[in-house]
């Protein structure tokens, strides 16, 4: 497997640099709706709506998150790349979401 290729293929490039904000994540959130769930969870100490993605049906619940701490970006941009891995769907991707029921706070 070429992971080098496979990262290219999955990354979501509208979304870089070492600071991430909330505006910055909206669009490829809105993209991901019409496969995945994306609600609102509640709202920041900003007032920006702190956004939820459920995915899965297994039976193994997994929660995640990131910018719990403010300008941790790194995470985010993981999170949404692997949010895209699933969205885009391989064979692999979609055996875990057999497998996976995940609930995910892409920023805090």
């Amino acid at each position: 497997m070429d992971f080098k290729k496979t990262y290219q293929a999955i990354k979501v490039n509208s979304v870089s640099g070492r600071y991430v904000h909330h505006d910055h994540i909206q669009p490829f959130l809105n993209k991901i709706k019409t496969r995945f769930e994306v609600s609102q969870a509640g709202l920041s100490t900003q007032n920006n709506s702190i956004d939820k993605v459920t995915l899965g049906e297994g039976p193994v619940k997994i929660l995640m998150w990131s910018q719990m701490h403010g300008n941790e970006s790194t995470t985010t941009k993981a999170i949404l790349d692997l949010l895209n891995s699933f969205f885009l769907g391989t064979d692999t991707s979609d055996e875990l979401l057999k497998r996976l029921n995940l609930t995910i706070l892409p920023m805090l």
